[in-house]
């Protein structure tokens, strides 16, 4: 490729300027992500951080607001009734049993969800090539604009003579990336980090350094998030420490309060007290069904002469 096979695309960028990416309406995550088609997005912690929740709700959010339907590979949520079930509860706020959630609610949900979110299984293999393949063909025929892998550890690496799992995964990642880039699909990939000796003796945050088997994660991402749970004040902290352009984001920590009974995330506002210590409250909660309610999108500026962090 040579500049004058993009030399169109460069134009529109000079007489345009970057367009921000697209915001869900969480305060404080909204100043940091703004995503956009073609993206890899990583999400890691330790185990009980709620990166499965978390990612629920982002492509719940994507959907609802934009239209971004996805296919997800999770073989940890089997059966696959029950993360239907949880899918429910997140869109309607509503428990999904018949005391709580009228019937009509209840064909609602199960009919937006049969159209919007489509579940990849594992049985025709675990290899990349093949949850790929299903992948494509749910872009061809329903038009996703999201594919989710969650974890990224129960796809089976291939079969590389010479090669150790390090380069294994990278040449998984690889195909991921280039799946990304080639139908416009926005991907997210929840990966484990490897236990550090100390585990359960220390706080230590996980680093996108620390996801198991390959730095890849880290060098392959457009967006790296690490999402750290604070038990004592119930609150889950989202840190950003990879943003590979600045129209997507920038680099930085925000707190968020998972409401257990909606399986949402709600953002906080950021006081401090007499010691400078930060107090984060959380906004009002959102029990709204959002089958039937208006997205409400923060609209953020792109300041493109904001100083940007390497990576």
């Amino acid at each position: 490729m040579t500049l004058n096979d993009i030399s169109g695309r460069l134009d529109v960028i000079y007489q345009e300027g970057l367009k921000p990416g697209l915001t869900i309406g969480v305060k404080g995550f909204d100043h940091l992500v703004r995503f956009e088609l073609g993206r890899i997005m990583v999400i890691s912690g330790y185990p009980g951080t709620g990166k499965s929740s978390f990612e629920d709700f982002i492509i719940l959010s994507l959907a609802r607001q934009y239209g971004w339907k996805t296919a997800i590979f999770t073989p940890e949520k089997y059966p696959t009734e029950l993360h239907y079930m949880e899918l429910a509860e997140i869109l309607t706020a509503t428990k999904f049993h018949k005391d709580k959630m009228p019937k009509q609610m209840m064909q609602n949900a199960i009919n937006w969800l049969g159209d919007n979110i489509y579940h990849i299984d594992g049985e025709g293999g675990a290899a990349i090539d093949d949850i790929l393949h299903v992948a494509l063909q749910l872009k061809q025929r329903y038009g996703i604009s999201v594919f989710a892998l969650d974890p990224f550890n129960y796809v089976d690496l291939p079969m590389i003579a010479g090669a150790n799992d390090t380069q294994k995964i990278s040449d998984v990642l690889k195909k991921i990336v280039a799946f990304a880039h080639q139908q416009n699909v926005f991907v997210i990939v929840v990966a484990h980090p490897k236990k550090p000796d100390d585990f359960g003796k220390t706080e230590r945050a996980a680093s996108l350094y620390d996801i198991a088997g390959s730095a890849d994660f880290y060098n392959k991402c457009d967006y790296g998030i690490i999402l750290n749970r604070d038990k004592e004040r119930d609150l889950t902290f989202v840190n950003v420490l990879k943003i590979r352009f600045r129209h997507l984001g920038q680099t930085g920590k925000c707190a968020l309060k998972f409401d257990r009974k909606t399986g949402r995330f709600i953002g906080c506002t950021e006081t401090y007290d007499e010691k400078n210590d930060i107090i984060y409250t959380p906004l009002q909660y959102d029990y709204d069904n959002w089958i039937n309610a208006t997205p409400i999108v923060q609209e953020l500026p792109f300041e493109d002469d904001e100083d940007v962090e390497p990576f």
